[in-house]
């Protein structure tokens, strides 16, 4: 029998390497298709996404099966993460001293620079390219710059298209009126403002240089050596032997060619190992020139986050997470990573927010209202302060003691319109509120101090009330005073302040509003800025009137996410939000007066998980970091309100999920605070269970 006709596995294998380094010339060539392609791609995503929100609020309990099959089907797809080449990747890196162990073993250590010695803290490389045209102040910069490389590689003859950044620019001269040298120092200094060092290889790298080993870099770049010297400093990365760049030497690493003028360079008696990301180049084509390998697949490979690019600022935050979270093998609090990935972002954006709403609306202080506002004031603090600010230890109970007064409704309404038709006593309904005092004076009505409140009976009990109204305003005096001390020290000298809280229909605020105005000064002026909130008749009029507003959704913006917050699933996923903003703190339940007339606070019970706050709070503070850092010098960028609901918005409807965070998390059966006897107490994990969500 003949096998002349066989072709041999060596053949095979360099065949397809041909191929790949011909369909990726094809693709250098159709980047820009491929670029507008994505585009339309996203616009699309982001319109499918508004739709589904819309259908999936109407059909949600119709579409369980269906979404249990695909729940399923999806967990098992990403079970196994492959590359294009059909190379299975690893779930998760290797230790640092294994690796070492491995890499020691051999004279030279190569190394490549992007996606493996160092890390771009923006998604899209290209993106870069749009902060390049801000600071030169040229529309669509992006796009002739893009097109640039792309004609460059064509039309200026160098071998294998191995251009450097002064052959782009020299094309970019002929679409648009530009002054190159400059320009190129700033897209370089862009660079450099984006890369940060792969703590992973760092710590690798440190290690290699105190044994001793001689590391080399090979990276195929357009960036010419000095350049990149410079940035590999910038990033700590130094004492290595040589840097072997393809546009100096005209020849790539996919063919092997760089690695063998390396290898001729250091010496050829030397054994060699690369390290990078692209297995074409880093891996086939170190084997080549008889390299060995290690094949460190990016970040962005190996990531599982999950979000829509909008933006330069959400492909910014989708590299941080990328980069924070899988360069290594580091293993994160469930906690921390939930803080970091769904919330860092929506925080930061909402501080921003803030800052721009105080100029446009001259607003002299913020007041972070407890507890929700904790964390978001920290971070304010830390990284923002540019307006004067307090945080402020109040609560719905505390405010409408002080304004009993004048707003007795409001106080029944809250306090005991709730309790129709339970079986708690009047008595315990008194010493609940507060109202104590008037135990006795039930002697003096129909009512008993062991009956319920029926229908029939309500209207008996309220009259009882407002006819007690003097005790109870006399009884309520001390909280008054206790707080008019405590506000007036936090407001000070401010004229216009801006109530800062998480949502949802601003009652403190209204609450707050009217006692400031009636017993500190009726010329304070005091709105609300929100992170989100309701939509009823009497939120939208205050939206509406200016004494309310939102960042992220409410009836007059963005209520395609309303509507999937505050209605899908009853409140499930408004109820993920409220428990990623809670604090450790016990609820207040009045102010007071101590013996020596200075306010004090009277607490009642917290439901904190401890365990759950402490981890969000620290992964909000750790992406608030990375993010302040990165953008300090980019003030243009802003974070809109979509980017910032984004991520959390994707992962709000992945019950599993959240259930396995929020499990624990407490949640009150009533709104209704007691200042004696247990509230009482669910989970999050029984509600999402309850409700059938799993």
């Amino acid at each position: 029998m003949e096998h002349n006709n066989i072709k041999s596995m060596e053949e095979i294998i360099q065949e397809n390497i041909e191929y790949h380094n011909k369909y990726g010339i094809l693709y250098q060539e159709n980047s820009q298709l491929i670029y507008d392609n994505q585009k339309l791609k996203e616009e699309n995503q982001e319109l499918t996404q508004k739709l589904s929100s819309i259908w999936n609020s109407r059909t949600w309990k119709y579409t369980k099966p269906l979404r249990y099959i695909s729940h399923n089907l999806r967990r098992k797809t990403v079970q196994k993460v492959q590359t294009s080449e059909g190379k299975q990747l690893p779930k998760h890196r290797i230790a640092i001293d294994k690796l070492m162990k491995q890499l020691e073993t051999y004279d030279v250590i190569s190394f490549d620079i992007f996606d493996t010695l160092i890390l771009r803290n923006i998604n899209k490389p290209t993106d870069l390219f749009r902060l390049v045209g801000s600071k030169l102040g040229i529309e669509n910069f992006e796009s002739y710059r893009v097109k640039a490389e792309q004609e460059a590689r064509k039309v200026i003859h160098k071998k294998n298209q191995e251009i450097n950044i002064y052959d782009i620019y020299k094309i970019l001269e002929k679409y648009i009126k530009i002054d190159s040298m400059k320009a190129i120092e700033i897209e370089f200094e862009v660079e450099k403002d984006f890369c940060v060092c792969n703590p992973y290889f760092k710590a690798l790298y440190d290690k290699l240089l105190e044994k001793k080993k001689i590391i080399i870099i090979t990276s195929d770049m357009y960036w010419p050596k000095t350049y990149l010297i410079d940035l590999l400093t910038n990033c700590g990365y130094q004492d290595f032997k040589e840097l072997f760049v393809s546009c100096e030497y005209e020849e790539n690493k996919g063919s092997g060619n760089l690695q063998k003028i390396a290898s001729k360079k250091i010496g050829e008696q030397y054994t060699y190992v690369h390290v990078g990301d692209n297995y074409l180049s880093d891996i086939e084509g170190s084997k080549k020139n008889n390299w060995k390998t290690y094949y460190y697949p990016k970040c962005s490979t190996l990531s599982e986050y999950d979000t829509i690019e909008h933006s330069i600022v959400s492909s910014i935050n989708k590299a941080i997470v990328d980069n924070y979270f899988y360069n290594n093998v580091a293993c994160y609090n469930p906690y921390f990573e939930y803080g970091f990935k769904y919330a860092g972002l929506l925080v930061c954006g909402f501080c921003e927010w803030l800052d721009d709403f105080a100029k446009k609306n001259n607003i002299d202080k913020f007041l972070f209202l407890a507890r929700d506002m904790k964390v978001v004031h920290q971070v304010y603090q830390e990284f923002y302060n540019t307006i004067p600010n307090e945080y402020v230890v109040i609560s719905r109970s505390a405010a409408l003691e002080l304004n009993f007064d004048e707003m007795p409704e409001e106080f029944i309404e809250f306090y005991f319109k709730p309790r129709l038709n339970t079986k708690e006593t009047i008595q315990s309904m008194l010493i609940d509120s507060d109202l104590t005092i008037l135990i006795e004076e039930l002697n003096k009505t129909t009512l008993k101090i062991n009956d319920t409140l029926t229908e029939e009976n309500y209207g008996l009990f309220k009259e009882f009330i407002y006819e007690n109204a003097s005790l109870i305003n006399d009884y309520f005096k001390n909280s008054k005073l206790a707080a008019q001390k405590y506000l007036k020290e936090k407001i000070g000298k401010a004229k216009n302040i801006a109530v800062v809280d998480l949502g949802w229909s601003g009652q403190i605020l209204i609450q707050l509003r009217h006692f400031v105005k009636s017993n500190i000064n009726s010329d304070i002026n005091i709105v609300g800025a929100y992170i989100a909130n309701s939509n009823n008749t009497k939120v939208n009029y205050y939206i509406e009137s200016g004494i309310m507003h939102s960042y992220l959704f409410s009836y007059a913006q963005n209520n395609n996410f309303l509507l999937n917050t505050a209605i899908l699933e009853e409140n499930t996923k408004a109820m993920f939000l409220e428990a990623l903003f809670s604090s450790e703190d016990p609820t207040l339940l009045k102010y007071d007066l101590d013996e020596n007339q200075n306010y004090r606070f009277v607490y009642g019970i917290t439901s904190a998980n401890k365990e759950l706050i402490t981890g969000v709070t620290q992964g909000i503070f750790a992406f608030a970091t990375a993010y302040c850092q990165l953008t300090k010098k980019y003030k243009n960028l802003k974070i809109s309100s979509i980017d910032a609901y984004t991520p959390f918005h994707r992962i709000s409807g992945n019950y599993c999920y959240n259930y396995s965070i929020f499990k624990d998390t407490k949640e009150y059966l009533d709104s209704l605070p007691r200042f004696s006897g247990k509230r009482h107490l669910t989970t999050i994990g029984e509600i999402i269970k309850n409700r059938k969500l799993l």
